[in-house]
């Protein structure tokens, strides 16, 4: 059967540097445009150069025929590594010689014309062009492939691919079926990490932050490119990023200390951000792919499904996870010796264990990115508009600006959303209550610029249930505040907290009186604070920390895993930890540091980190043990005036064990900044 040769002609209207494409001789001192064929009259091969000036074929030929097309120009202000001296020679020329005894038709000196930058493997890369004075950029064109489910697909071949605006493309089949038609059809623009929604799920991503439907056409526009698969698009409730698996495992298995910079360390890729999971991103990736558990704090041999996962990544090409093999994540159960590991068993299960961090376990990265949120949507409640109290129910938008001295609540269990809200309460006896007041378990998204603060002065600007927990996350920005006695996110004067998770927008968080910036109020308990990711600045009130416990109040952990996070203690507080002891006694929990950039500065005789003030000789302030990991980017902790310490006990306290990297001992040194990568 003779081969059908069909021409299409690609009508794809786009915006392009310079003229139609044309077709010009390979030479010196020649003018191209992006879009040119480079040709010649005779076989010409390209071949680079090591540094050590040596020479190697990599089997590209250009021919009046098999032209190669310019994409990018450069001006003259360019400049090429050794490694990327690229070479245009008559084939049959011995490598391995001295690449300067050679007569080039082009080379990547300051008189080349063209040049393709090669890997030192000599793969061709994007073909680039240096031809002085004449820079621009723009599309290569486009990429030419057949339709999904396009039967012998194998059998076709295109060229040239991609092709240039108003270029001929030919479609070759090899094939025994009979060919009725051939059409081409403008596909839409590729989404990009910032675009993808839940139906993109087994989607490909590409080094460019493209999303392509399959691995064959990530690798269409470059090889290499296709890097990752979608497997996680976070909601309102419960994540703001997405979540993007590797291909592949890491080439070889890694110590827990090496494995999150074997991930962070790869190729960048546009619009997301490498990094080891941790084990909820590891929760939610099945859960994206088709688990139905939900998530849940891990246990050991806590069993989620993996199923999904594997057959996704199998249908996307990519590796499976290994059998009967433990892979890292990035959360420490017990920081400096233990962290948690995700076990694959053949049967579809994963099960979380913590093992020792000196062993060597495989390794497989995530790509973390932000999906660009659409305008809330649920029902609108204008704050406005109000006459009265009103409990916010599950799914709802908070907006505007509270007229009225009203209480507003969040129904046990509720996610709503604060888009553009205002509470500005009043320091009145009469309005006993919060500026937002959680009745149980709660979830505040942000969205838009929001301000809350509280009403009379013993009530915090959000008030999170005691014995439940508050998560606020989102991508919009918070102001919370306080009046005398209360804090601005957390408990109130003798009103306990339960337990506040952050996990992303930007939040503000200023105590007007005894209380702390976030945490526990004057004279009561707050559970657990974890900070995952967002911006937070956290001021406290006298005697009360930035982040932690108000004055003689008692706090649980204090976890700090992502994010940029400052603190600043008032007078006598630390800036993360505790506030002053007053002369009650009261307990303290320890403070983990695992991630994030971290800023602390204690008050009067208080750590940056750590204990704040005790009453007297007596009376101790403390604070338990203090753990700060490799994984953070920076920690900086600040002591206060006629404090001892800036990461420990404060004046007239007891502090558990200080670990920072693996280094036990307080630090007296101030200001001090631990930065793993010096």
């Amino acid at each position: 059967m003779k081969k059908r040769i069909l021409t299409m002609l690609v009508l794809l209207m786009t915006a392009v540097t310079g003229a139609w494409a044309e077709s010009k001789p390979i030479g010196l001192n020649v003018e191209y445009e992006v879009g040119d064929e480079i040709t010649s009259t005779t076989d010409v091969y390209v071949y680079y150069g090591e540094q050590s000036g040596t020479l190697k074929k990599m089997g590209v030929k250009i021919t009046s025929t098999q032209p190669l097309t310019i994409s990018m120009i450069f001006d003259d202000s360019f400049e090429f590594n050794g490694d990327d001296a690229v070479y245009y020679l008559p084939d049959g020329v011995a490598t391995g010689g001295s690449a300067g005894a050679i007569p080039c038709v082009g080379e990547s000196t300051g008189d080349a014309t063209v040049v393709h930058v090669a890997s030192g493997s000599g793969t061709l890369a994007d073909p680039y062009v240096f031809a002085p004075g004449s820079a621009s950029s723009a599309s290569a064109g486009y990429t030419v492939s057949m339709k999904e489910g396009t039967e012998d697909a194998d059998k076709w071949t295109i060229n040239p691919n991609p092709a240039a605006e108003g270029q001929t493309v030919t479609a070759t089949y090899s094939g025994t079926r009979r060919v009725k038609s051939v059409k081409a059809v403008k596909k839409s623009a590729a989404k990009t990490l910032a675009e993808v929604t839940a139906g993109d799920i087994g989607k490909i991503v590409g080094k460019d932050g493209k999303i392509y439907a399959t691995k064959a056409d990530a690798e269409a526009v470059a090889t290499g490119n296709a890097v990752a698969m979608i497997a996680y698009v976070g909601t309102a409730s419960d994540c703001t990023h997405g979540l993007a698996i590797a291909l592949a495992d890491e080439s070889d298995t890694k110590k827990y200390g090496d494995a999150g910079t074997a991930c962070s360390g790869k190729e960048a890729v546009t619009g997301g951000t490498w990094r080891l999971p941790s084990e909820k991103d590891w929760q939610y990736i099945f859960i994206g792919c088709g688990s139905s558990e939900s998530y849940s704090a891990p246990t050991e041999g806590m069993k989620k499904s993996y199923s999904g996962l594997a057959s996704k990544l199998t249908t996307a090409q990519g590796d499976a996870l290994q059998a009967e093999c433990y892979y890292w994540s990035s959360t420490e159960s017990n920081p400096g010796s233990h962290a948690w590991g995700v076990y694959i068993y053949g049967g579809g299960n994963a099960e979380f264990y913590a093992p020792n961090e000196g062993n060597a376990f495989r390794v497989r990265a995530c790509l973390a990115f932000t999906v660009e949120q659409s305008a809330p949507t649920g029902n609108i409640v204008d704050l406005s508009t109000l006459t009265g109290n009103y409990e916010a129910q599950n799914g709802e938008v908070l907006t505007g600006t509270l007229a009225g001295n009203y209480k507003i609540s969040i129904a046990d269990g509720a996610t709503v959303t604060l888009d553009g809200v205002t509470i500005n309460g009043v320091n009145d006896i009469n309005y006993e209550w919060a500026g937002i007041t959680c009745l149980g378990d709660a979830t505040i998204i942000l969205s838009g610029t929001n301000t809350v603060k509280g009403f009379y002065e013993d009530y915090p600007g959000i008030q999170a249930a005691a014995g439940k927990t508050l998560i606020i996350n989102g991508t919009g920005s918070l102001t919370a505040s306080s009046y005398g006695y209360a804090t601005a996110i957390g408990g109130g004067s003798g009103v306990a907290c339960g337990d506040i998770e952050i996990q992303g927008g930007t939040i503000t968080a200023t105590s007007g009186g005894l209380g702390a910036g976030i945490g526990g109020g004057y004279n009561a308990s707050c559970g657990n604070i974890t900070i995952s990711g967002g911006t937070v600045i956290a001021t406290g009130g006298n005697n009360s920390a930035g982040i932690g416990g108000g004055y003689n109040a008692s706090w649980g952990n204090i976890t700090i895993s992502g994010g940029t996070v400052t603190a600043t203690g008032g007078q006598y507080g630390a800036g993360i930890g505790g506030g002053k002891r007053g002369p009650a006694s009261f307990s303290c929990g320890n403070i983990i540091i695992s991630g994030g950039t971290v800023t602390a500065t204690g008050g009067d005789n208080a750590a940056g980190i750590g204990g704040g003030r005790g009453n007297n000789n007596k009376n101790f302030s403390s604070c338990g043990d203090i753990t700060i990991t490799t994984g953070v980017t920076e920690v900086t902790a600040t002591k206060g005036s006629d404090a001892t310490n800036s990461i420990g006990a404060g004046y007239y306290g007891t502090c558990g064990t200080v670990t920072i990297g693996g280094n036990v001992g307080a630090i007296t040194t101030s200001p001090y900044t631990y930065q793993p990568s010096n």
